[in-house]
């Protein structure tokens, strides 16, 4: 039988062999690794138990200590299609939430995001009609951050169509814009892409069949071509929102990650079985080490 001794030597060498494992989707041991919460589609209403849901997220976030967090686009709901004040309305309240978070946010246009396209014309010279909602309140419409060895690129994938609609597409202008930044991007520097409307996504396959095709308001049609621009480069990561599903595809090296909703089924419950919540992420030098969606304490209020 084995000495007291010698089982406490095996038991601590045992532990220390299972605290280098790597556990889920996890890569080696990255010294520089970093977290990140993405957050999205919270899609901000005037109600006070949607206000008290975005409340508490918040909260988690916080005890979580991210490096930082990105939205994912459609703050409010909605700008698309309401008078001026009632959008201005809907971003005070965002912003009186967000205002909470300890950690620097870091925005992505969505949709819904966007004044007034759905009234054509009628209030085209209003000083903040269209994207200029965003632009005026948030930030540029697409840009770039840096963190340690990673560089993201928060992309505007969103045009309106003739009809005064909108599709998911990545225009010319940006496109220039793009391959300018990556001329000047080291090879060696981790590479992420942040758009609202999906680059990859099975979602439409899944709800409806394998044959179904992806519509036009569904996800970015030109995905393909803006992928293209970063053949020489390490891309690692496409953070989507618009769908409100928890999806996670891996193809070439690259992980597309549907994050979820913040508000689920527009703070109507679960949405397609998925809660309310958001991304956490942990990266590093070797690219991403660790992602997973993370439900909050919050329930519907079935009163209402």
């Amino acid at each position: 039988m084995p000495s007291i001794r010698f089982s406490l030597l095996l038991l601590t060498i045992l532990m220390t062999i299972a605290a280098c494992q790597d556990t889920g989707n996890r890569n080696n041991s990255d010294a520089n690794e970093f977290d990140v919460v993405f957050m999205t589609d919270v899609h901000v209403l005037d109600e006070s138990d949607v206000l008290q849901g975005y409340a508490q997220a918040i909260k988690e976030v916080n005890a979580l200590n991210p490096d930082f967090v990105i939205n994912g686009g459609d703050m409010i709901m909605d700008a698309l299609k309401v008078p001026y004040d009632t959008a201005a309305r809907l971003l005070y309240l965002f912003d009186s939430v967000t205002s909470m978070l300890e950690t620097p946010f870091y925005p992505t246009i969505g949709n819904h995001d966007i004044f007034a396209w759905y009234f054509g014309d009628s209030l085209k010279s209003h000083p903040a009609y269209g994207k200029q909602f965003y632009t005026q309140n948030f930030s540029k419409a697409y840009y770039t951050i840096d963190h340690q060895n990673w560089r993201f690129f928060f992309l505007d994938g969103i045009t309106k169509t003739p009809e005064h609609k909108y599709i998911g597409q990545i225009d010319s202008l940006q496109m220039q814009w793009l391959q300018n930044v990556l001329d000047t991007t080291s090879s060696d520097k981790q590479l992420a892409i942040v758009s609202h409307i999906p680059f990859i996504t099975t979602g439409y396959q899944i709800w409806k069949g394998a044959l179904e095709p992806n519509p036009p308001h569904g996800v970015v049609e030109n995905s393909t071509r803006v992928l293209e621009l970063f053949k020489n480069h390490q891309l690692q990561l496409v953070l989507q929102g618009h769908l409100h599903i928890y999806e996670k595809v891996f193809i070439n090296d690259i992980w597309f990650i549907t994050g979820g909703a913040v508000s689920s089924r527009w703070w109507q419950g679960k949405n397609k079985g998925l809660e309310e919540g958001f991304l956490k992420l942990k990266l590093g030098n070797s690219g991403v080490i660790d992602a997973s969606y993370h439900p909050f304490d919050w329930e519907v209020n079935q009163t209402q």
